[in-house]
């Protein structure tokens, strides 16, 4: 029923990101409202993805209650202006993965994985795009990302207030 290993930690840390995508299957709680409207920042493209991140919000029930087992990634460049690609660096077994834009803020994984995590929209970055929220309509996903480990408390915080008023429970989420 669930994916392999490799799969699982991937899905899990892009969760963690997601972008957010877990291999965990479809959440095993409801992450959002799915009659709240959601909408995605319309400024944000793969030029914006670019470089290093770090999970500094997620929900632990949407990867089986468990932590997170990786805490950073990096999104190059992909083949196409319009693509980027997902890694874990070096010592992960995991292969990168690879989401086209598919519209304003809009981004979709194109290589395989959980159908549920597909879809991976910036709900919302602040101007100097140091923090994001990432989400999606089904709810399957749900992140924010900061370019640090540390500090930009206000910058999380906003992202976390946007995602209650899209619809997110963020009172499940766990923030870093």
């Amino acid at each position: 029923m669930f994916p392999s290993r490799t799969m699982r930690l991937f899905f899990m840390t892009a969760l963690a990101l997601g972008l957010m995508g877990c291999a965990m299957g479809a959440p095993t709680a409801a992450l959002r409202d799915r009659d709240v409207p959601i909408a995605s920042q319309v400024d944000v493209t793969v030029t914006d993805m670019i470089g290093g991140w770090t999970v500094r919000g997620f929900f632990p029930a949407n990867v089986g209650g468990a932590e997170m087992p990786a805490r950073s990634f990096r999104i190059e460049e992909g083949a196409d202006v319009n693509q980027f690609e997902l890694s874990f660096g070096a010592g992960r077994d995991t292969p990168s993965q690879t989401f086209v834009q598919v519209g304003p803020g809009r981004f979709e994984r194109v290589t395989g994985g959980d159908p549920m995590t597909q879809a991976w929209w910036v709900l919302w970055a602040d101007v100097d795009r140091r923090t994001m929220a990432i989400g999606a309509p089904n709810g399957a996903v749900g992140l924010i990302l900061d370019r640090a480990a540390t500090g930009g408390m206000d910058r999380v915080a906003a992202a976390r207030d946007i995602m209650d008023w899209m619809g997110y429970s963020v009172g499940e989420m766990e923030i870093r």
